[in-house]
């Protein structure tokens, strides 16, 4: 939309506008639609079929990604590296079709390559190098959890948010925008604070 509003050769190249959704509903329709793509990706690509309890487990990881157990995830593309790694998981395996097992090891594989940051921030918490406080509580002091999303891979890391009073400008001082280390949802929850506590104290 922003190209299509800012750019003028965007809009002669691009005449018709269309929004394509990310996902769609599980419905029988849809699910068999996900088996005919798993069947039409091992035909063409010469790959071991799959057997209808490796087909499920493809479906619920459709599910897994759009983040809702009566949605399927419309991203094909990441189904197709998951058919795939399960498939060469199989052939390790010298087995005839590609299995439940496979896919999940498949699954497994993918989030632990994506997940080297998520296991350094536990290793750190876990050596105590990374220290939370959930006992006790002090003022000006709360535990907070910071969203990270590293390619398609999403995962919370507990952090400390601090705040400290003193006598100047009304208002919120938000040092990572200050510096510009402050990304646009951690401004806009901090700009949301600011009219909260200037709604409430001001």
């Amino acid at each position: 939309y922003l190209l299509y509003a800012y750019d003028e050769e965007f809009q002669k190249l691009f005449k018709i506008r269309a929004d394509f959704d990310v996902e769609m509903e599980r419905s029988r329709k849809h699910v068999s639609d996900y088996a005919r793509l798993i069947s039409s990706v091992c035909e063409s690509e010469k790959l071991i079929h799959f057997t209808p309890g490796a087909v499920a487990r493809v479906v619920d990881y459709g599910s897994r990604m759009a983040d809702d157990r009566n949605k399927l995830t419309t991203l094909f593309n990441r189904l197709v590296e998951i058919i795939y790694e399960a498939n060469s998981w199989a052939m390790r395996d010298r087995s005839e079709l590609v299995e439940e097992q496979h896919v999940i090891k498949a699954i497994e594989e993918k989030k632990y390559r994506s997940s080297m940051l998520e296991e350094r921030s536990l290793e750190l918490i876990r050596q105590n190098i990374l220290l939370i406080n959930v006992d006790d509580w002090y003022i000006g002091e709360i535990n907070g959890l910071a969203v990270h999303e590293v390619g398609d891979h999403i995962f919370g890391r507990p952090v400390r948010i601090t705040a400290k009073t003193f006598m100047g400008e009304k208002g919120l001082v938000n040092i990572e925008r200050e510096i510009m280390m402050s990304g646009s949802i951690h401004s806009k929850g901090v700009l949301t604070l600011n009219g909260y506590m200037g709604a409430q104290y001001a």
